[in-house]
C-alpha cells in the first residue's frame, strides 16, 4: 500500500504554537496588572529597562502572523463576500461564547448588586454593545470588581485590539478589489506603520486611525513575509540574528528605535536572501552589511580611518552608520534627517528585494 504524496502547497508550520505563546505572554503580563495594579515588577519590564511588557510583544506577534495568514487567505480566494464570512467566523463565534460566559454566567456570580439590578441596568447593555461592535473599551460589568485596584473593574482587557484587526481585514479587501495587494504596496504600508510609531503622540488626535496605523507596521511585515515566503528560508540562523539584534537594540535603551533599526536589518536580510539561494552566503552577506552599518560610525574605526583617509571621506562613510543617526534618539530628540535615513535604508533594501525577485521570476 503506497502512501499518498503530500500536497506540495501544504507547508508545515508552527503558527498555532506561536499564537499560543503570544496568548500566554499576554495573560502573563496582565496577571501582574490585575494582582498588583501595576506591571512594574513584570520580568520583561525589568529585562528591557522599563521599555515594554511581554504582553505587548505578544500582540506584535499576533499582528505579524495575522498579516501573513490573512493576506494568504485573500490571495487564495479573492472574493470579498467569502473573505468577509471567513473573517467573521474567525472572530465572532468565539467572541459570542466569551460574552455569554462573562455577562450571563460569571458576572451574576460575582456582582455585588442584586440580580434584578444587574440584569436591568444600562451597564450590561452597554457591555454587550461595546463588545459585539469591537469597541476597544474599557469594558465593565455592573457591580463586578475582580481586584481592588484601578484595573479591577475592567473586563476582557485583551480584546481591545480586535477593532484594529478588523480594520486590517477591511484594508485587505480594499487593496484586493483595487488590485493593489502586492509586495510593493505591502512594503509601503510597513514603512507607514514604522513612521506611525515615531509620530505616535502627533497622531493621537486621530483616534482609531492612529491606533490602526501604529499596528500597521507589524501587520504589514506579515504581509511582506507572505509575498517573500518562496524566497526566504526561515531557520535557526535567522532566528539567532534576530535575537541578537533584539538584545543589542533593547540594550541601547530606546525601545522605539527598535522598529526602524530592526526593519532596516530585516530588509537587508530579505535582500541578501533574494540574491542567492545559498543561505550560508546570504547569512554572511547580511552580517557584513549590518556590521558596516554599525562600525562605519564607531569612534575607534573612524579614528583609525582618519590616519590615512581624508577627513571629508571619513565623514561621508560615517554618515552611513546607524550609530551616527542614533545620537539624537539617545537624547530624546527625533530628527527628521535621522528618520529619513532609517526609512531610506528600509525602502532601498526592500525595493531591491522586489526587483531581484521579479527578475528571478522573469528569467
Amino acid at each position: 500500500m503506497t502512501t499518498p504524496a503530500p500536497d506540495p502547497r501544504h507547508r508545515r508550520n508552527n503558527f498555532d504554537a506561536l499564537r499560543l505563546l503570544a496568548a500566554v505572554s499576554v495573560v502573563f503580563s496582565h496577571s501582574f496588572l490585575i494582582a498588583e495594579g501595576s506591571e512594574a515588577s513584570e520580568p520583561f519590564i525589568w529585562l528591557t529597562g522599563n521599555q515594554c511588557i511581554l504582553g505587548l510583544v505578544g500582540v506584535f506577534v499576533f499582528f505579524v502572523i495575522s498579516g501573513y495568514l490573512v493576506t494568504e487567505s485573500w490571495v487564495r480566494s479573492p472574493m470579498p463576500g467569502r473573505f468577509a464570512l471567513r473573517r467573521f467566523l474567525r472572530i465572532y463565534p468565539g467572541l459570542a461564547v466569551n460574552v455569554v460566559l462573562c455577562a450571563f454566567v460569571l458576572g451574576p456570580l460575582v456582582t455585588s448588586l442584586p440580580l434584578a439590578a444587574y440584569f436591568h441596568g444600562p451597564e450590561l447593555r452597554d457591555f454587550l454593545v461595546k463588545t459585539l461592535t469591537l469597541n476597544p473599551g474599557p469594558l465593565s460589568l455592573p457591580g463586578v470588581l475582580f481586584a481592588d485596584n484601578p484595573v479591577g473593574l475592567h473586563i476582557n482587557g485583551s480584546l481591545w485590539t480586535l477593532r484594529y484587526e478588523g480594520m486590517m481585514y477591511l484594508m485587505i479587501v480594499i487593496l484586493g478589489m483595487l488590485r493593489l495587494l502586492r509586495l510593493s504596496t505591502c512594503l509601503a504600508l510597513t514603512a507607514i506603520g514604522i513612521a506611525a510609531v515615531y509620530f505616535e503622540k502627533a497622531l493621537t488626535p486621530f483616534g482609531d486611525i492612529a491606533e490602526w496605523a501604529w499596528f500597521l507596521g507589524f501587520f504589514g511585515a506579515g504581509m511582506v513575509l507572505h509575498f517573500l515566503r518562496d524566497r526566504l528560508v526561515f531557520d535557526w540562523r535567522g532566528a539567532l540574528v534576530a535575537l541578537i539584534a533584539l538584545a543589542v537594540l533593547v540594550r541601547l535603551g530606546h525601545f522605539i528605535i527598535l522598529f526602524p533599526l530592526a526593519g532596516a536589518y530585516l530588509a537587508i536580510t530579505c535582500m541578501t536572501s533574494a540574491l542567492t539561494r545559498n543561505q550560508v552566503i546570504a547569512f554572511i552577506l547580511s552580517v557584513v552589511l549590518c556590521l558596516f552599518l554599525i562600525l562605519a560610525g564607531f569612534n575607534p574605526v573612524t579614528d583609525m580611518m582618519t590616519r590615512w583617509a581624508n577627513p571629508a571621506l571619513v565623514e561621508i562613510v560615517a554618515a552611513f552608520s546607524v550609530i551616527t543617526h542614533f545620537d539624537g534618539f539617545q537624547k530624546g530628540v527625533i530628527d527628521t534627517r535621522d528618520l529619513f535615513f532609517f526609512l531610506s535604508v528600509i525602502g532601498f533594501a526592500l525595493f531591491a528585494t522586489s526587483v531581484i525577485i521579479r527578475n528571478h521570476r522573469a528569467g
